[in-house]
């Protein structure tokens, strides 16, 4: 089920898992981003109900304990009615990065918007929601903004990320 050369990706939700206890035996996990399931990998250790949701997922795990659906994140609200919330919500979602600051900051901004705006659809109260970004993508205002739901928002660089990248990641605990 699992490689031995464990990807990037695994090896930086480990160290936010490790640093911030976001998963619990047993939690619920909603994972938007699981494209090549690094994440997953970790996840299924802590979890066994993950809800992995991407446009396009190409690496899938073969497990009962996880359910993949490939669709649009903006669109998931018009299929899917969530009866049931989720322990953990993580975005690794990451848009076609195209170098122009505006657009990206304009697509980030959308990303993040979503979850703002439906988070209390999909996590459960006193869960734990991660989201990556990249670096002034996402301004003081939207953090100073998600800190209103949440009792802790730490906005965090990674030990196991490039020193060169600008990927930061929201680390948000205690869903009011």
């Amino acid at each position: 089920m699992f490689t031995k050369n464990l990807s990037k990706s695994y090896k930086k939700i480990k160290e936010i898992d490790l640093k911030f206890n976001i998963f619990k035996k047993k939690c619920s996990v909603i994972e938007f981003g699981s494209n090549k399931s690094g994440w997953t990998q970790y996840i299924l250790k802590k979890s066994k109900n993950i809800l992995c949701i991407d446009k396009k997922i190409i690496n899938k795990i073969i497990c009962s304990s996880i359910k993949y659906i490939e669709i649009d994140m903006f669109n998931i609200f018009n299929i899917l009615n969530f009866k049931k919330k989720f322990n953990v919500v993580v975005s690794d979602v990451c848009h076609n990065i195209s170098g122009i600051k505006d657009l990206d900051s304009f697509e980030f901004i959308k990303i993040f918007n979503f979850f703002y705006l439906n988070i209390d659809k999909i996590l459960l109260k006193k869960g734990n929601f991660i989201f990556k970004y990249f670096n002034k993508l996402i301004t003081k205002k939207k953090i100073i903004k998600i800190k209103k739901y949440f009792k802790t928002v730490k906005n965090i660089k990674l030990k196991t990320s490039k020193k060169k990248s600008s990927e930061f990641f929201l680390i948000c605990k205690k869903f009011k």
